[in-house]
């Protein structure tokens, strides 16, 4: 069954229901976002340059903390510093998440130390940086842990900037660190240059890191896409990798998640300190040949990180079956001898298949019998909520709604898992299938002049992602445009994609792609999916890629004689089952 969410009728109005903001911050967005802490922030590190101070900046291993790093290092080389602003990364395998006290063992004594996508956790870690001397600012946008009264514990750091761990603090809490990296950096590094690159930057980790995209973010995005094929308003190394990705003409929020972001974290996910390479080409801005060849090492990273994913990804799936058959939802799954980069990736393949959240552990290097896990959400359910509630099984966590971390002893392993199993079933999740097929919005395919300004109407309102979700179209009768005698669809690549082209746009699918010939190939169809345009060799087109397709049986009023003959021939055949098959 067809089923329409809410009673909207254009895009407007699902988009302002969906972010809560107006037209006017929608369309022009000129608010001035408020963060607490921001100035003290840049006269400390004012204070630090006047008296040549080295700043130490630890960042996380992701693609948010890579580019967070990245944006403090180009901002603190356009205010002439960068000699002295020295990055550190953890290092993934040896040390895991976040600063920690073996870290600040390397950093000299009374210098300042500014940790991103990171610190809100790190107590004793920061206690150890002051009772060296050392200025410490925390710019992180993860939840800080709480004692056992249910308190907020927060690091002894002299600025805190986070959103999410002081309530009221800003305007906006949707940030990711790399976000608020740009705000503090904006005010040290005035460039305009500076100011383009570090944007990008923030663009991108903001998209990787899977934050709404509304407020703020929603800005940082839109301006931080737009610039980033030009290669004077983005870093060397980020337009080498756009290069090698094949999106310089024109790229998205779907380009940056699935091509440019893997690709970032592939070596921090092969190898103990390879999130530092990411950061060097990111923060990379010299002769773009240079940059051209880091990326090459990049992309084969990338595709060993691929190789290893779904071989691993195949192996847990037979797991997850079992478990589920014997233990039940989430899944939670022991499997030793995978690499710790991608059990995170796993987790995720594994979450969606089975439509339950899912953690998969493996075995630390960090002590025997120490177990490290990655988990993944599903639906409505947040991690790092659950993980809380397991809190006494494990020797740390952290995370969001989305993924979190966690290690635990081997012991508790089993314990652990029942919890999550009792807290699960606290979520009343429902257990059958959906089989209703869900659209935001309708028009009437032979409307040409609906259908194109609804078209219209999606790209302007966008960028669209976590908080902001595509919209969802359904177009009533639209009549394809036929591409040989009899026939309306092509298969793309090696059978790959399927599409079939109408008056106003593309309909393509790489999911059951055999599903449009399944259904008798009519000239007359009722699709939905979600809108977009492709652009290819300096052309552009709207393009619907679609999840549900059937023959129209809605008398449509076409514009030619010879449109509705094409149209009742075609219903004629899809009517009769009979229909003749094409392929190319």
């Amino acid at each position: 069954m067809i089923v329409k969410r809410g009673d909207f009728s254009s895009v407007p109005d699902l988009v302002r229901h969906n972010t809560g903001m107006t037209e006017e911050e929608l369309l022009d967005d000129r608010k001035t976002y408020r963060i607490d802490g921001l100035s003290e922030a840049k006269d400390m590190l004012t204070q630090a340059m006047a008296d040549q101070k080295i700043i130490y900046v630890f960042g996380d291993y992701d693609v948010d903390g890579v580019c967070a790093s990245a944006i403090i290092k180009i901002g603190m080389e356009a205010a002439g510093y960068g000699e002295k602003t020295i990055v550190r990364l953890p290092k993934r395998f040896s040390e895991g998440y976040g600063v920690s006290e073996k870290a600040v063992d390397e950093f000299e004594d009374g210098q300042v130390l500014v940790t991103v996508d990171n610190g809100i956790a790190a107590a004793a870690a920061i206690k150890k940086a002051k009772q060296k001397g050392m200025q410490v600012i925390v710019i992180d946008h993860h939840l800080p842990p709480q004692d056992e009264d249910g308190n907020t514990v927060l690091p002894e750091a002299d600025i805190i900037i986070d959103p999410k761990a002081i309530p009221r603090s800003a305007d906006f809490d949707g940030y990711c660190g790399a976000g608020l990296a740009y705000r503090v950096m904006y005010r040290i590094a005035r460039n305009k240059k500076t100011i383009w690159k570090m944007l990008c930057l923030a663009a991108v980790a903001t998209i990787a890191d899977v934050m709404p995209l509304t407020g703020e973010n929603r800005r940082i995005v839109k301006f931080g896409l737009s610039n980033m094929t030009d290669i004077n308003r983005t870093t060397a190394g980020l337009y080498a990798l756009l290069i090698a990705c094949g999106c310089t003409e024109y790229i998205t929020e779907e380009t940056v998640s699935y091509k440019i972001a893997p690709c970032l974290n592939a070596p921090g996910r092969l190898f103990d300190y390879g999130s530092y390479e990411s950061y060097q080409l990111l923060a990379y801005d010299g002769n773009l040949q240079s940059a051209k060849k880091m990326v090459e090492k990049q992309m084969e990273w990338n595709q060993t990180r691929k190789t290893l994913s779904d071989e691993w990804a195949g192996r847990a799936t037979e797991q997850a079956d079992e478990h589920i058959l014997t233990e039940g939802k989430p899944v939670i799954l022991h499997i030793d001898g995978i690499p710790e980069g991608i059990i995170g990736i796993v987790a995720g393949r594994i979450a969606e298949y089975a439509k339950c959240p899912c953690a998969i552990l493996t075995r630390s290097n960090e002590g025997p019998g120490l177990l490290k896990g990655s988990a993944r959400s599903y639906g409505d359910v947040h991690m790092f909520n659950m993980l809380q509630e397991g809190a006494e099984f494990l020797t740390r966590f952290g995370g969001h709604k989305e993924a979190a971390g966690f290690s635990l002893e081997e012991t508790n392993l089993e314990a652990f898992q029942e919890c999550m199993r009792s807290v699960y079933r606290g979520y009343n999740v429902e257990t059958h299938a959906d089989d209703n097929v869900y659209c935001d919005l309708e028009v009437d395919g032979a409307d040409n002049e609906a259908l194109r300004r609804i078209l219209e109407d999606i790209q302007q309102y966008g960028p669209y992602g976590q908080g902001n979700p595509q919209p969802v179209l359904f177009i009533k009768g639209l009549l394809l445009t036929p591409v040989g005698p009899g026939c309306y669809y092509r298969y793309m690549g090696e059978r790959t994609a399927v599409r079939m082209s109408s008056r106003e746009l593309d309909c393509i699918s790489f999911h059951d792609i055999e599903q449009f010939e399944r259904i008798g190939a009519p000239a007359l169809i009722d699709v939905i999916g979600t809108a977009s345009v492709n652009h290819y060799m300096g052309n552009s087109r709207h393009r619907l890629e679609f999840s549900y397709i059937k023959g129209s049986q809605k008398p449509v009023k076409h514009p030619s004689t010879l449109a509705s003959l094409i149209a009742t021939k075609a219903a004629e055949r899809y009517q009769e089952k009979e229909p003749e098959r094409n392929i190319e």
